[in-house]
């Protein structure tokens, strides 16, 4: 049995295994794991997601888990590639382009609090709905910016690369993120530029040019008034 003082504020679903030691005052979040044989000390914080590992020690009013106290610090928000496109015509409703899995279950229902997107919106492409779910404020404004030919391009990128894209569409822009592992504008210098990678900009690029060109053949539509 772990031994945790009686002034410790341990957070409801923190795990703390067997042989750890909470001193007065310490604090464990609802999602750390205390592993077997370690030491919280009087006034330490164990904070956020951390897992401390076995027989570890963490000294008086230490902190674990949260951002370094260096000022330079600058956490990582976004890794990928991300840019916003200019409307001819301001939206006046919002439309959100994301991937399926993100925002449904195992059993493919969707998630609690989805809603904050607006409501689904069911689109004519079958596979484009495999992979994305789209939400809005209105169906129709939603149905005059995702047009067959963009959503089989964003299919198509898609297929070739995995990458799980997220498009907003609001007020006078449009904002699309592509969230991926590995630095873009740094190079491999140990191996060079293979034709892969050519590959992989020339699709990204098509997509953002085919987003705009799509914007600019709707004039109709998308004549500023």
């Amino acid at each position: 049995m772990p031994s945790i003082h009686k002034t410790a504020i341990i957070e409801d679903g923190a795990t703390i295994k067997k042989g750890a030691k909470i001193d007065a005052y310490a604090f464990v979040s609802s999602k750390a794991v205390v592993e077997e044989g370690v030491h919280v000390m009087q006034g330490a914080s164990v904070c956020n997601k951390t897992k401390v590992g076995q027989n570890t020690r963490i000294f008086p009013y230490a902190m674990v888990g949260t951002m370094p106290q260096d000022l330079k610090y600058q956490p990582i928000i976004f890794k990928g590639l991300f840019f916003i496109a200019e409307f001819n015509k301001n939206l006046n409703e919002s439309s959100f382009v994301v991937p399926e899995k993100s925002h449904s279950n195992m059993l493919g229902k969707e998630k609690s609090k989805v809603n904050r997107f607006g409501e689904l919106i069911k689109l004519e492409n079958p596979e484009f709905e495999k992979i994305f779910s789209v939400y809005g404020t209105s169906e129709q404004e939603a149905r005059y910016i995702l047009t067959p030919m963009m959503m089989e391009a964003m299919v198509a990128v898609y297929k070739k690369f995995g990458f799980a894209m997220r498009f907003s569409f609001i007020g006078s822009k449009v904002y699309c993120a592509i969230p991926m592992k590995k630095d873009m504008f740094e190079p491999n210098i140990k191996r060079g530029v293979k034709c892969s990678d050519i590959e992989e900009f020339y699709m990204i690029l098509n997509l953002i040019e085919t987003i705009i060109t799509e914007m600019n053949l709707n004039t109709r539509i998308w004549t500023k008034i």
